[in-house]
Formats: C-alpha cells, sequence, structure tokens
C-alpha cells in the first residue's frame, strides 16, 4: 500500500464522503466536492489500486453509472477518519 497517496486530502476526503454517506456514492455524487474531475479521477484511482474503495459499473442503460463503495479496509479507515473529522469539529 502506497500510504503516502491515501494520505493525500483529497483521498482522506472522499473516504470520509463515502462512509458518512452510506457507504456508497455515483462518481457525479463525489465530483460536487472536487474542484478539479481530473484530481478526483486520480485519487479513486489510488484508492481502488491500493484496495481501499471497489468500483461497480452499470452499464446496461445510458447514461453509464458508476459507484464506487469502501471495501473492509475502506470502513475501517473511513471509520478512524470520521472519528478525527469529529474531534476536529468538537475542537478537542
Amino acid at each position: 500500500m502506497k500510504l503516502d497517496k491515501i494520505l493525500d486530502i483529497d483521498c482522506i476526503r472522499t473516504i470520509h464522503l463515502i462512509y458518512s454517506n452510506g457507504g456508497e456514492l455515483r462518481f457525479s455524487e463525489i465530483a460536487k466536492t472536487f474542484a478539479s474531475r481530473s484530481s478526483l479521477s486520480a485519487c479513486l484511482r489510488d484508492l481502488e489500486e491500493n484496495k481501499v474503495i471497489r468500483r461497480r459499473v452499470e452499464a446496461d442503460k445510458k447514461p453509464v453509472k458508476v459507484y464506487y463503495s469502501l471495501t473492509e479496509k475502506g470502513k475501517r479507515l473511513g471509520f478512524y477518519i470520521s472519528k478525527l473529522y469529529r474531534l476536529i469539529r468538537e475542537g478537542r
């Protein structure tokens, strides 16, 4: 696992977003929180390569829908990242 890729702030934010929204989001839902789709694509690719997220494609209808969900590793990371976000919000 390339830790420097996963510890990128965009990747941390993506893990937190998927975790806090029930565990699966469409690409378009995640993209709303990014300034650049290319940086999002790079982040998702890194997370998928490191087995933190999995990608599911529904290509049977137009438009093609791409969903991202957390693996077991991703869920564990999401749990701790969410705790960290909470602590920061509470000012501890």
